[in-house]
């Protein structure tokens, strides 16, 4: 069975009532037999079946699964596939509900790798451009949870800004900028103003 014939039985509700029967050993044994080349499938697989928004934070059937996999393709990132697979998850996300993760054991155990500035990074050079085609509202990035862009970001965020070909994706970055700068602390103003049209940001 290849991965999307796999993913495709797991769709509910098609198949509610036989994931019903077999659901502690699907989610317990479908990520561990994953192979690193069907990583896009299954995270393409979780987008697709989003968990519901409640007052506890997300939850869903499939959510433990979902969450192992995301998990996984963290770990993966440099595989062919898995980080354009996972700025397109992180954006429906911030799109639906702006819950990347939620609040769960496993969740939290999930968003730790957001700690880590170099993830962090990579994830909002794959995000940025997506983005940027669907808002220019840079508040959707900054009140993504957990926290996708940190204050801390700032110096990073100018230099992407000069790396930036795409005037939709510049004009997303400068509003950003706009939003993190300390307009008290002249050096922040200063390296700004050497690399960012700040004028009408938002």
């Amino acid at each position: 069975m290849t991965a999307e014939e796999l993913f495709a039985a797991l769709t509910p509700p098609r198949r509610e009532d036989f994931i019903g029967a077999y659901r502690g050993f699907l989610f317990s044994q479908v990520v561990p037999h994953l192979e690193l080349a069907d990583l896009p499938v299954a995270v393409r697989w979780v987008e697709q079946h989003p968990p519901r928004v409640t007052l506890q934070g997300l939850a869903g059937e499939f959510k433990p699964l979902a969450d192992a996999i995301i998990r996984l393709a963290l770990e993966h990132l440099d595989e062919p596939g898995v980080l354009a697979a996972v700025a397109h998850l992180v954006l429906s996300r911030l799109l639906q509900s702006g819950l990347i993760f939620g609040l769960s054991p496993g969740e939290q155990e999930t968003a730790r790798w957001l700690d880590d500035d170099e993830t962090r990074h990579r994830l909002l050079e794959a995000v940025l451009p997506l983005l940027a085609q669907h808002t220019s509202d840079s508040m959707v990035l900054l009140v993504a949870r957990p926290p996708l862009l940190l204050d801390k970001d700032l110096s990073w965020l100018i230099a992407s800004l000069a790396d930036s070909q795409v005037e939709a994706t510049q004009q997303l970055v400068a509003r950003l900028i706009g939003r993190l700068i300390d307009s008290g602390d002249p050096a922040q103003v200063q390296t700004a103003l050497l690399h960012a049209p700040l004028k009408g940001s938002q």
